[in-house]
């Protein structure tokens, strides 16, 4: 499966290193450009092809990530800068679309900005059916609406988007990005290629989630948040 929608990706990327924020294919993520490297970094990738890296910085480094001040997972996703809005005081804010995943094979450059060697990975359905996945599909959105039911921090508007959506793996990357709040949950569903043990991932997740909100719901005996304590 490919996940680049037919863009081919530089083998030299310009990159972002963020704290909690990991980029998923497909999906949009807005960033608010203000360091002056990274204004430099959106004027040049602006004027070339739009396309940059957004790196997960690692929280707790490894022995050998110590040469770099800010040390990346090893993978991240490539993304497309789809809008971009300059602001008075020269920041900027840009709309950035997930284009494929990627593995960083080496940092090459720290200043201006930081900019590395990555190969793209490609998905894979390895041991799935050809109904396996729909059916995969299926059941985390039942999954998930159930979770709704329960009162789980779940838009309809989401819900929704996610019905509309009939690509498995589109699916559980956008459920992965927007609904998976722990960041160790979401780096190991990013650095999963295959896509129905993502699928099948996501859905044991869910499962875990629907049997606390049941023992939740259990021992508050109805009563709502705020009353917990007279419980």
């Amino acid at each position: 499966m490919s996940e680049s929608l037919d863009i081919d990706i530089p083998r030299h990327l310009p990159a972002i290193t963020l704290p909690n924020t990991v980029l998923f294919p497909q999906v949009i993520l807005p960033l608010h450009i203000f360091e002056e490297r990274y204004q430099q970094m959106v004027r040049e990738c602006l004027e070339t092809d739009r396309i940059f890296a957004v790196l997960t910085l690692k929280e707790k480094p490894d022995e050998d990530d110590m040469p770099h001040l800010e040390p990346p997972y090893p993978i991240a996703s490539a993304g497309i800068i789809r809008a971009c809005q300059d602001l008075e005081n020269g920041h900027s804010n840009l709309i950035v679309q997930g284009l494929c995943r990627i593995r960083v094979e080496g940092i090459l450059q720290e200043e201006p900005y930081r900019k590395i060697s990555i190969r793209p990975l490609n998905s894979d359905a390895t041991g799935s059916s050809e109904a396996d996945l729909p059916a995969l599909r299926s059941r985390l959105l039942g999954g998930l609406h159930r979770k709704q039911r329960l009162g789980a921090p779940i838009t309809q508007e989401i819900m929704q988007f996610l019905k509309e959506v009939k690509d498995p793996e589109v699916v559980a990357d956008l459920v992965a990005f927007s609904l998976c709040p722990d960041i160790t949950e979401r780096l190991a569903l990013l650095a999963n290629l295959n896509v129905g043990e993502r699928l099948r991932q996501l859905i044991r997740m869910t499962e875990k989630e629907i049997a606390e909100l049941l023992l939740r719901s259990q021992l508050q005996g109805g009563l709502d948040d705020e009353d917990i304590d007279k419980n």
